[in-house]
């Protein structure tokens, strides 16, 4: 069935924006096979383009979002480790602060380490 060239604009407006096939399928109510031949029409230079900024997009906010969770980690390590809290606290839930902040600490190390974040080249002087 041909649709109207303001339906394919709007498909195509939604794909390229980086909506999914079966986002703007649901959105647009409309069959994922009408959206997948409207899709088709669509150079594949220019879908590429649209998934690389969204993967960036992505990467941003995951970035954002770790930045602020890193941050919030230390107040509350340097927080938790000052003499006066300490000594407000039971001994076991300073444990369980402590040992949360650790096992934190460890998981995000390993994650940095396995996406090669933090390494730095040594030269041979070194």
């Amino acid at each position: 069935m041909a649709h109207s060239d303001e339906v394919k604009a709007q498909v195509m407006a939604a794909l390229l924006s980086g909506d999914g096939v079966s986002e703007v399928a649901r959105k647009l109510n409309l069959p994922k096979t009408t959206v997948h031949r409207i899709k088709s029409e669509i150079s594949s230079e220019k879908l590429e383009q649209v998934q690389t900024e969204k993967r960036e997009r992505i990467d941003d906010l995951l970035l954002d979002t770790m930045s602020a969770n890193l941050s919030a980690l230390s107040r509350i390590a340097r927080a938790s480790s000052e003499p006066s809290y300490i000594k407000t606290q039971p001994a076991e839930s300073v444990a369980v602060l402590y040992r949360e902040v650790a096992s934190t600490t460890i998981r995000l190390l390993e994650a940095a380490s396995a996406a090669g974040i933090g390494e730095a080249e040594v030269s041979e002087a070194d």
